[in-house]
């Protein structure tokens, strides 16, 4: 497994966009644009997780269909979340984490 400092955006599928907006909303992340029932920009300028409902074409991508890859994320002020290979995620260690 590799590291990374800092990502500008991530895909995540969901079964369901509007409700895995909700929670990442309830953690702290904002909305960044305006979404639907299929897709959904989250976070900042910093970083944004792009929520996409199985089977959406990703955008610039040739005709290929979002599928779910595990990811985890550790966020800082708000903390580990893990996005998992069925469509759902999982939150983490819910606390403070402050990156040096």
């Amino acid at each position: 497994m590799k590291d990374l400092i800092g990502v500008s955006e991530i895909g995540i599928v969901s079964k369901n966009v509007p409700n895995a907006v909700k929670k990442l909303n309830e953690l702290g992340i904002p909305n960044f644009e305006e979404s639907s029932e299929n897709f959904a920009p989250i976070g900042d300028e910093h970083g944004l997780f792009i929520i996409v409902h199985k089977g959406r074409e990703w955008f610039f991508s040739n005709g290929k269909e979002a599928v779910s890859y595990p990811v985890e994320v550790w966020i800082e002020n708000i903390g580990h979340i893990t996005f998992t290979l069925d469509e759902d995620f999982v939150i983490h260690d819910i606390h403070l984490i402050v990156f040096p």
